[in-house]
């Protein structure tokens, strides 16, 4: 009988699991750098978010957790675009309404 194969795992630590505190600490880092990059207007999309370099090694899967718990606290709104989903940052006071 052949070996079975094995295939390497690719998830990244932050994929199946991340530390609630490294994750605030990402959190409060995009609110602040949507704050300074732009006013309440300027819109955010994926790769935006991405530049704004404050993602570890750009993982897209730890954006997108940061990006679904700043939207629970309605602090990031999402948006439609014509080219797709962009976010939108409000105020804190707004926020807490």
């Amino acid at each position: 009988m052949a070996p079975e194969a094995t295939t390497p795992s690719t998830a990244t630590p932050t994929s199946s699991a991340t530390d609630p505190t490294k994750l605030e600490v990402i959190k409060q880092a995009i609110y602040e750098a949507c704050q300074n990059n732009g006013g309440e207007d300027q819109l955010y999309t994926q790769d935006d978010l991405l530049e704004l370099d404050v993602i570890p090694n750009r993982d897209a899967s730890l954006l997108l957790k940061a990006l679904q718990s700043l939207s629970n606290e309605k602090l990031l709104n999402a948006v439609a675009t014509q080219s797709g989903l962009a976010w939108r940052w409000r105020p804190k006071a707004e926020a807490a309404k």
